[in-house]
């Protein structure tokens, strides 16, 4: 009967639920003397739940009752639209609308939420920044159409390479960063041989131009940081070391000397 209110969009009052032509019998269970309200909760006529309440008694419900409650469902109704609203905007603002990846406005709340919970558990949070190599020849060359095109193939690659429970955010441009929590460094370090590993091999339609190599910057807490915004800072700025050195090849932050980095480019 539930079924039927949101596929119809129209309300119930039925004081003989068992034998109402409307209900399905589950076989095995037993017969209820039960009355039923079903009113459908709806935005702009689009049914989006249903307000079901019953009671063990027969004709226990008046057509006064069922009004009550629609005027309730309607006040739920509201409330609940607001509430689905509110979460889409927040989405729209922590996801990024050409990767669907989370944006740069994530991250730090991510981070923290990681940091926070290795803090109860002694554990360690990894964070990798990661950029495409020479990306701008892609767009140069192709157009921005493609290096759009090959931003979601890379954010893809990236996907494919993550754990369950890893975070892929897009940071900015061809910048990306994946979150690691209850990651030590050397099981970052390996995570990120793999990933200068695949970037290596994997083209866009099978399109030799259509490649790049990436750079990339590790940092891990606690070693490198103690907060999340220095664990972001410090990772970036390993990026920017392997960068500098040649590209293609990953980083780790020295917390010891800011230019002091082990860097790491094995093929």
């Amino acid at each position: 009967m539930v079924g039927w209110v949101a596929a119809t969009g129209e309300s119930i009052l039925s004081g003989d639920a068992e034998h109402d032509p409307r209900a399905l019998h589950i076989q095995g269970t037993p017969y209820d003397d039960e009355s039923v309200m079903g009113i459908p909760l709806q935005l702009e006529r689009e049914t989006f739940g249903v307000l079901w309440i019953y009671k063990l008694s027969l004709e226990a419900f008046s057509k006064d009752d069922l009004q009550l409650a629609q005027i309730f469902a309607n006040q739920v109704s509201v409330a609940l639209a607001n509430a689905r609203l509110y979460e889409h905007v927040r989405c729209l603002s922590e996801t990024d609308s050409l990767t669907g990846l989370l944006n740069s406005r994530s991250l730090t709340d991510l981070t923290e939420g990681a940091i926070n919970h290795a803090q109860t558990t002694e554990g360690n949070v990894s964070l990798l920044f990661i950029d495409c190599d020479d990306f701008k020849g892609i767009n140069d060359q192709f157009g921005h159409p493609v290096g759009d095109q090959f931003l979601r193939f890379f954010a893809t690659l990236l996907l494919e390479g993550v754990r369950e429970g890893d975070s892929v955010v897009r940071y900015a441009g061809d910048e990306f960063v994946i979150l690691l929590p209850n990651t030590h460094i050397e099981a970052a370090i390996s995570i990120g041989e793999r990933l200068l590993e695949a970037t290596r091999i994997r083209t866009l339609g099978n399109n030799p131009a259509l490649h790049t190599t990436v750079s990339l910057g590790l940092a891990t807490y606690p070693q490198h940081a103690s907060t999340a915004e220095e664990l972001i800072k410090h990772a970036d700025e390993a990026l920017y070391v392997s960068k500098r050195n040649g590209k293609d090849r990953l980083s780790v932050y020295n917390k010891e000397s800011a230019t002091v980095f082990k860097t790491i480019n094995r093929h």
